[in-house]
């Protein structure tokens, strides 16, 4: 049995009997240890929450459910930072990092940083599924569903126009898709993303005696959380190739 079955057995046992265990997150006590910080979600997703201060908003979680996902979480006031890492293939190497600052009063600037051509094949297999959808027998005649069709047609032409190398990085958006710029903070930020990305896949998939130690994401990788909580969006949303 590997450390990842030995966590996931704990956390069932743990369900079964122990059913504060499933949101170990608004138990004090259980936030001083990797375990109690551990917990399954409504679809048996092992998942990791950390809290970042006293502030139960500010926040570290994780989940692995075939690919990796990282969320980060702050709130001062009106404003809110939201940080969304994702590895599609789970190799420990994120492919898109989400970025989203709110200051109140419907000033939300986002940006999303790509690497590699990870996240275009899922944007791939995205619009595949979409067109099939539109284009079933019983809707394809729709006007509607004919116009989308044709859009979603232009939309998958032009990913697979684009060649990306494992190691291009840039910014993505719908209507630009990838733009391919080695920006200090888009390196920056896949820096910190990979150093909390093989942290947390430790905890989960780690050595499970680990488990009983004291929490330290938060302490250890202060820096790697810094920077990705500190990069503007505002500087690349509207940044030119």
């Amino acid at each position: 049995m590997n450390s990842r079955q030995v966590i996931l057995s704990f956390l069932v046992v743990a369900a079964v009997f122990f059913p504060q265990f499933i949101h170990a997150q608004e138990n004090e006590d259980s936030r001083k240890t990797y375990f109690g910080n551990l917990f399954l979600d409504h679809e048996g997703h092992i998942c990791y929450m950390e809290g970042l201060d006293n502030n139960p908003l500010n926040r570290l979680e994780y989940r692995s459910d075939g690919r990796e996902i990282i969320g980060i979480f702050t709130a001062a006031g009106e404003n809110r930072t939201k940080v969304e890492i994702t590895d599609f293939n789970s190799d420990g190497r994120p492919d898109l990092i989400y970025m989203e600052k709110d200051a109140g009063e419907h000033t939300v600037t986002k940006v999303n940083f790509f690497r590699g051509s990870d996240y275009q094949e899922h944007l791939k297999r995205h619009f595949g599924h979409a067109l099939r959808t539109a284009t079933h027998p019983l809707i394809k005649d729709n006007p509607e569903e004919k116009k989308r069709a044709t859009q979603i047609e232009e939309g998958l032409k032009a990913l697979s126009k684009m060649e990306l190398n494992r190691d291009d990085m840039g910014v993505y958006s719908a209507d630009g898709l990838f733009r391919v710029t080695r920006h200090k903070d888009i390196q920056l930020a896949f820096v910190a993303a990979d150093t909390l990305a093989n942290a947390l896949k430790y905890i989960v998939e780690g050595d499970y005696r680990i488990l009983s130690q004291e929490a330290q994401i938060a302490n250890k990788y202060s820096l790697e959380i810094k920077i990705l909580l500190g990069i503007d969006p505002a500087n690349h949303t509207l940044e030119k190739p």
